[in-house]
């Protein structure tokens, strides 16, 4: 993966998105494939990601391109949610990566080594 931000601005708009299209998410973790994903709900996860994390542009044409935007907000998205817990809990605020994000990125990673596209360009290039 290759932008995971620890400051996010993740509003409302884009959380109740992100809980909305959750199912996405999970199937790619559990099966490692993308099912029944409109060219709408592409366009949610783009729109989040680049008002909530970056401005990347992803081909929505090219599979793994879309897996790689899926991850990486949903990524971002529980370090925001994580990182919003720790805010509410008294006590002093912790320094490192949420526990569970390190183990969620190298289960997606697994993942995505076993998904292939051959009309992914490679290089930086999504």
């Amino acid at each position: 993966m290759s932008y995971i931000k620890l400051k996010t601005k993740f509003l409302p708009e884009h959380c109740r998105i992100m809980e909305k299209n959750r199912a996405y998410y999970e199937g790619l973790v559990k099966n490692g494939t993308l099912s029944k994903l409109s060219s709408v709900i592409v366009d949610e996860f783009q729109r989040v990601y680049t008002e909530a994390i970056g401005q990347d542009t992803f081909k929505i044409w090219c599979k793994s391109c879309v897996i790689e935007l899926i991850e990486l907000v949903y990524t971002n998205y529980q370090i925001h949610l994580d990182n919003e817990t720790q805010r509410e809990l008294p006590g002093p605020a912790m320094e490192q990566r949420p526990s569970g994000t390190k183990s969620a990125l190298s289960t997606l990673e697994n993942k995505r080594k076993n998904v292939s596209d051959p009309g992914r360009p490679k290089g930086k290039n999504r």
